[in-house]
């Protein structure tokens, strides 16, 4: 009797594909949501066409379409081409060509809003609940708001008043603030959510996610109070990716709507959102007169990021620059760190000598060469540009310099 031949092997659908080449990758699943909402964009705008007999002239077609007819911002742009690439680089392993007409757009600098004390505090008072909490967290701490919701028991050290930042953006991990004043309501609000992790326990419940292979290496670790969300959810949801039904996080949307509801009663005109807490927490330290370093450390920013605000110069990093002088208007303005500075990752410069770590409200900085010759522009060892800079005349012989980066 001939043995009937064995069914073939169906081969996984594209956008499988892309999803497991994501997941390999360890891509967060917003990212991966994101780039599979552009691939079904893309194939949907050729017609349905398989992405295996399209090429340079469709993406450069898309990408076009986005930005002419779609109006879509510099951003959105950039995260288009980033999902055509992915899929046609990473999936399809195909090697592509130069693509007419399309570059990689540079997002134009912002200006980041800040709100005054007297604007935070009100916008403060006007939430409720946990949300104002949340607020209060994201102000005292400066906390992303995807770093507050992600809050686990186990981060927050009630004895040293830190609290311990482990999914931060790119993953870096840091140690920001945890404010006196919100000890004990943190420590009651703790007391509830505790309570309603036993009602899980009790209902044969209470797992959490945990990140990468944690569970396998710690089978109890899910269901342990010390791994729980700081802010759960009101009731369990399904896993998109495991299946799982577990007790997640809050959803960050609901804390936005409410910050968005309390501006609008304060009657504050300015374009205020739950990152607007960040930018306050930081230019409040500053104008408070705290150390540059010690508030780039809280923030967790990569030394390349600075912050210009009204005529208040927040910077988040190091910036070194050619200069023989300093006055600035904080008394803690400037901090001897050469060796750390030539450390990091900027080089030594090729003329002139290298800043010290400053900060403040910029009243007056004057930039001179050894030839005494003022210059605008700060050059690193291999003559690059590092910074740029504005001179805004204050009178007869004050100047004012704002410094910030071109790259």
């Amino acid at each position: 009797m001939i043995a009937s031949p064995a069914p073939p092997v169906s081969r996984p659908k594209l956008l499988d594909r892309v999803r497991w080449h994501l997941r390999v990758k360890h891509y967060s699943i917003r990212t991966e949501q994101a780039y599979l909402d552009w691939i079904r964009r893309f194939i949907l705008f050729h017609g349905k066409r398989h992405p295996d007999i399209m090429g340079e002239e469709q993406i450069g077609a898309y990408l076009t379409h986005l930005a002419v007819n779609r109006h879509v911002s510099a951003s959105t742009q950039n995260q288009a081409l980033s999902a055509l690439l992915f899929l046609f680089q990473q999936v399809l392993d195909r090697k592509l060509d130069f693509i007419p007409g399309v570059e990689r757009v540079r997002r134009p600098p912002k200006v980041p809003v800040v709100l005054t004390p007297e604007e935070t505090r009100a916008v403060l008072a006007q939430l409720r609940g946990d949300y104002r909490l949340m607020g209060e967290l994201l102000y005292g701490s400066g906390m992303r708001l995807m770093e507050a919701v992600r809050l686990r028991v186990k981060d927050i050290d009630f004895g040293y008043n830190q609290i311990t930042i482990h999914d931060g953006k790119g993953m870096r991990e840091r140690v920001t603030l945890l404010p006196q004043s919100l000890k004990k309501s943190l420590q009651s609000h703790l007391d509830r959510v505790k309570e309603l992790h036993q009602q899980d326990l009790r209902r044969g419940a209470g797992n959490v996610y945990l990140p990468f292979g944690l569970r396998r290496k710690y089978p109890n670790a899910q269901r342990a109070w010390s791994w729980q969300y700081v802010f759960p959810a009101m009731k369990p949801s399904l896993d998109p990716r495991s299946g799982e039904t577990r007790r997640h996080h809050i959803q960050e949307k609901n804390l936005q709507n409410a910050v968005k509801i309390a501006v609008r009663k304060t009657g504050v005109t300015k374009a205020a959102s739950c990152h607007t807490f960040r930018h306050s927490f930081a230019t409040h330290l500053l104008d408070g007169g705290y150390d540059i370093r010690t508030v780039q450390e809280l923030l967790g920013h990569s030394p390349c990021e600075i912050r210009l605000w009204n005529d208040t110069a927040t910077f988040t990093s190091c910036v070194p620059i050619e200069t023989t002088s300093f006055m600035l208007g904080l008394p803690k303005a400037c901090r001897q760190d050469y060796k750390r500075t030539i450390r990091g990752p900027f080089l030594p410069l090729g003329i002139g000598s290298l800043s010290n770590w400053f900060t403040g409200k910029v009243v007056s900085t004057r930039r001179t060469q050894p030839s005494g010759r003022n210059t605008s522009r700060a050059r690193g060892a291999n003559g690059t540009s590092r910074t740029g800079c504005e001179t805004i005349s204050r009178g007869k012989d004050v100047s004012t310099t704002m410094i910030y980066t071109t790259s």
